[in-house]
């Protein structure tokens, strides 16, 4: 990434601190209450109604995809927003999924500390494996498989993210139409008469799909950066609410271990670089440095934010928001509290704001991870001291909490 203006990204944290803390509070169902027992089969349902704030995020985050086409937007005041939006969203979406899957007595799947510690070893093997593709294989064909692959998994999750939007405008009727169940099977896989894939699909899924399928059409015909970046926040928004860490000492593991990745990727070697100035697809948002309207794509210089910038502290945020939910749960008379997640939103902001400015002054590309992990994971313990929150039964560094039975469980 790269800014001109220190200023700018001041008045973004200013703004963004403004905003969480103003805020409406979001009501949630704590994922600790006790579930009833899930019914033998649950009727499909329209989504839940979105608050104030939340519909606030999802009109920023579609302002900053297609304003940008027709005025230009400051690339750090771009950047600041396209953070922002993207991690709130995903973060309480990723609470209302938790209390759901409990409600309904689905399993979760969460991070666990073996997925934490082989994370930057799994990383950087892919990363040097697109980078020596890069460097030795032609990037032609690989921009072609990748703007494919894309095109596809772009469309199904902008189709699932649009879900949510559409859901309050549509008749309930429509939304809680039956499920079609499908049968599909692929010859070369599938050798035995009976073997298949079971799908199983709504009209609604169809319908948000068709209308996915409009963007992925535009992003594949013209590989603009808008689209680019359409693809890439939703990326973003579902990744925060798919990928759930199971307590907070995998989150500080995983933290620390994408901060010695990022900075050695970066700092230590050419790799991280080139494969994002390499590769053409959402695998970055692109915001270009001169503030007028893009007309050529190719003749246009783009600052750079990785998506990892935003999805592994967004899971971070993500598992202090379902402590402030278990805290509440523990003090119902004293009203609820989302100090964890709205601190942790503006320690974001500023540690971004930090990265900028480092970069300002030095000129080079910097691994925003650096300033990122320490702002998130030091501000939540030290956040947790000062409130008599860090250690004991319901303390952050033991969430959540051991429950009977687990001993036997690990064993």
């Amino acid at each position: 990434i790269n800014a001109e203006y220190m200023g700018v990204c001041l008045l973004c944290a200013g703004c963004s601190f403004c905003i969480v803390v103003f805020g409406d509070q979001n009501k949630m169902q704590t994922p600790t209450t006790v579930a009833p027992a899930p019914p033998a089969q649950e009727e499909n349902k329209p989504p839940p109604p979105l608050t104030p704030m939340l519909w606030f995020c999802y009109l920023g985050l579609a302002t900053i995809v297609i304003l940008p086409m027709y005025v230009p937007i400051e690339k750090t005041l771009h950047l600041f927003l396209s953070a922002f939006f993207s991690i709130y969203i995903g973060c309480i979406t990723a609470a209302e999924s938790d209390a759901e899957a409990i409600r309904t007595g689905q399993p979760l799947e969460k991070v666990e500390k073996k997925d934490a510690l082989l994370f930057p070893v799994f990383a950087s093997g892919a990363l040097f494996g697109l980078y020596l593709i890069v460097r030795f294989i032609s990037k032609q064909y690989l921009n072609m498989l990748l703007v494919g692959y894309f095109f596809l998994v772009g469309t199904f999750a902008l189709s699932s993210a649009a879900q949510r939007i559409l859901g309050q405008f549509l008749p309930s009727s429509f939304l809680c139409l039956p499920t079609i169940p499908f049968k599909l099977r692929v010859p070369f896989l599938h050798k035995e008469e009976n073997e298949n894939f079971d799908l199983s699909f709504r009209p609604f899924d169809i319908l948000t799909l068709i209308l996915s399928s409009g963007a992925g059409a535009w992003y594949l015909a013209t590989r603009h950066w808008c689209a680019n970046n359409l693809f890439g926040l939703v990326f973003c928004v579902n990744g925060i609410q798919l990928i759930s860490l199971s307590s907070f000492a995998v989150g500080a593991i995983l933290m620390c271990g994408a901060f010695v990745y990022d900075i050695f990727w970066v700092f230590g070697t050419e790799v991280m670089v080139s494969v994002a100035t390499g590769i053409d697809a959402p695998i970055k948002l692109l915001f270009p440095r001169t503030l007028e309207v893009v007309i050529d794509h190719q003749a246009t210089k783009f600052s750079m934010l990785g998506l990892g910038d935003i999805v592994l502290p967004g899971i971070f945020i993500a598992l202090l928001l379902r402590y402030d939910i278990y805290r509440n749960s523990l003090t119902h008379s004293k009203g609820e509290s989302y100090a964890y997640f709205y601190t942790n939103i503006v320690a974001y902001m500023a540690g971004m704001g930090a990265t900028v400015g480092v970069m300002i002054f030095f000129e080079a590309a910097q691994p925003a991870l650096l300033y990122l992990v320490p702002a998130c994971l030091g501000t939540s313990l030290i956040q947790a001291l000062i409130r008599g929150e860090l250690f004991g039964h319901d303390g952050l560094l033991n969430f959540p909490p051991a429950l009977p039975g687990d001993a036997k469980k690990e064993e």
